[in-house]
């Protein structure tokens, strides 16, 4: 159902993600300090950036993906366990209602069904409260998530730098390299 792993494993798996993408980085700002001759149109080093920022761009969407179900899953279980407190309790309760009035000689009146019917409803008010509060931390959960993946903006910056000076032909082997970035 859920993945077994916790917060800080995920965590760690995301923060080896980007470590991945920024040592790659790291290796190219030598290029970007000094540009490749004019006459050099080769964008093997820009594909491998590029290659190396989306293989961490999937393994971050990835590991978020993973933490916002496990939160979900934590959320829908203790709903579920408060939905079937409340179904119990009511079950608990009617079983009393129905005790007392057998021991004080009434089991058999109709007062027992009038107030069975107090206690399912109730129940059913509690339950669409649980219900509503689910939906709502459901929805907050959806708004507070902030996922973070590699920067696409530094890895530009760094593509911008390797390509200056290359000239037309480098910007158009630029244009067709850059189609394969994932954002």
């Amino acid at each position: 159902m859920w993945s077994q792993k916790t917060w800080g494993e995920m965590s760690f798996e995301h923060d080896a993600a980007k470590a991945r993408l920024d040592a790659n980085t790291r290796m190219y700002v030598a290029d970007r300090e000094n540009p490749l001759p004019e006459n050099i149109t080769d964008t093997s080093g820009i594909e491998s950036l590029i290659d190396n920022y989306n293989q961490a761009y999937g393994e971050a969407k990835a590991s978020n993906e993973q933490r916002y179900q496990q939160a979900l899953g934590i959320l829908n279980q203790n709903t579920g366990q408060r939905l079937a407190d409340v179904r119990s309790d009511a079950g608990g309760e009617k079983s009393k209602i129905f005790q007392n009035l057998a021991r004080s000689g009434l089991g058999g009146s109709s007062v027992g069904n009038v107030e069975a019917a107090g206690v399912d409803r109730r129940m059913n008010e509690e339950l669409n409260r649980t219900s509503d509060a689910l939906a709502g931390s459901r929805a907050g959960l959806i708004e507070r998530r902030e996922d973070t993946y590699p920067d696409q903006g530094g890895l530009m910056g760094l593509i911008s730098g390797m390509m200056s000076g290359q000239g037309s032909k480098g910007l158009t082997n630029l244009s067709k390299t850059l189609g394969v970035i994932k954002y």
